[in-house]
């Protein structure tokens, strides 16, 4: 999976989510609470295989979005 993006807004985390979305992009939201506040993550995918991975992630940055390899959330299992 790649995450996208962290935000402490969760209002700017689903504008970024609904844009990765219309762009044909299986982007999900999740959030995580610390004591530090909440996070409100980004995450694309999961992907069958390395090779869609890497595809998406070119992709992803050829529109100037930053990208992360990251393990599946628990959230998302």
């Amino acid at each position: 999976m790649l995450q996208t993006g962290a935000f402490s807004s969760v209002a700017e985390a689903d504008r970024v989510r609904a844009e990765l979305l219309m762009q044909g992009f299986d982007a999900q939201l999740t959030s995580s609470v610390s004591e530090k506040g909440t996070l409100h993550r980004i995450i694309v995918g999961p992907f069958p295989n390395r090779s869609r991975l890497a595809k998406a992630r070119s992709l992803l940055i050829a529109k100037g979005v930053a990208t992360m390899m990251v393990n599946t959330p628990k959230s998302l299992q």
